[in-house]
């Protein structure tokens, strides 16, 4: 979700490098204001996402949704690593498929004792008059 994305700093240090020593212009720096960006981001930003957040849900209905997704690389950034993400989710899909197997076992298993026991038990189909 797009709520949340901040850019949290602007660097300058390519325009600096370029231009900053060049006589003619002046480096750029947020030191003189850093304590005003900070707070800007602090009590408005940061206020102003919070506020949304708790409003819309919109983090909340992405975490939800999130496990419909697959992340799996693109042909093009395929390096052989599997991701974390993806290695959580192959472990859970291994757990799940292996207790749902042993659920099915179990319930296989109750079935044929069942069967077991009432081939075993004698029947009693007379009746004492």
């Amino acid at each position: 979700p797009g709520l949340g994305l901040v850019l949290d700093e602007v660097h300058f240090d390519r325009y600096n490098k370029r231009y900053g020593s060049d006589g003619i212009h002046e480096p750029l720096s947020w030191a003189k204001v850093e304590d005003q960006v900070t707070d800007f981001r602090d009590n408005v930003v940061f206020a102003d996402i919070m506020s949304t957040e708790k409003a819309s849900h919109s983090m909340l209905d992405w975490m939800i949704h999130l496990g419909m997704h697959r992340f799996v690389p693109r042909h093009f950034e395929e390096d052989g690593e599997t991701s974390p993400l993806i290695q959580a989710a192959l472990h859970v899909a291994r757990d799940t498929k292996l207790k749902d197997s042993l659920e099915d076992t179990d319930a296989n298993t109750a079935t044929e004792n069942v069967d077991k026991d009432s081939e075993e038990a004698p029947s009693d189909t007379s009746k004492n008059s």
